[in-house]
């Protein structure tokens, strides 16, 4: 292992400052302001209180997740399994991307769930699993189904 000497160009250099030297730095401490700007990507509302059809979606032997569509709503979304790690998150981000290109196609969450059910996929994200779409009560059913813990009631 390399061992650290302290070096004559570092001897005049600025110490950071923060909450715990005393001297708040404002851009550290400064609230954030966002704003909106339109124009940007649509995207098909993330939650319904309806029920949703739904589609395993797996890579390899590996259940990611399930890719999911409200009759009743303009809503869809890709739900990972808690059980699959980082490997379903990152295929949360793909089929995201995928419902999007869907949306701005001006489909409803069922055509688009169908035609992602129809060989759209990559070894990593992972394809439809063939079969049936299934039916959940509602976005927190599917959410259990994958493992997910339902928020702390206060």
């Amino acid at each position: 292992m390399a061992h650290l000497r302290k070096s004559s160009a570092v001897t005049n250099a600025v110490e950071p400052t923060g909450a715990d030297s005393g001297a708040a730095n404002p851009r550290l401490t400064d609230g954030l302001l966002f704003t909106v700007v339109p124009g940007g990507p649509r995207d098909y509302a993330r939650a319904t209180d309806g029920p949703v059809r739904y589609l395993a979606v797996a890579t390899g032997d590996v259940l990611l997740g399930y890719l999911w569509a409200s009759e009743q709503e303009d809503a869809a979304g890709f739900v990972p399994r808690a059980a699959a790690g980082d490997d379903g998150l990152n295929a949360s981000v793909a089929w995201t991307m995928e419902l999007r290109a869907r949306k701005a196609r001006e489909l409803l969450p069922v055509q688009a769930l169908a035609e992602l059910a129809d060989g759209v996929g990559h070894a990593n994200y992972g394809w439809a699993v063939a079969g049936p779409e299934e039916v959940a009560a509602d976005l927190a059913a599917l959410k259990a189904l994958a493992g997910q813990a339902p928020p702390a009631v206060e």
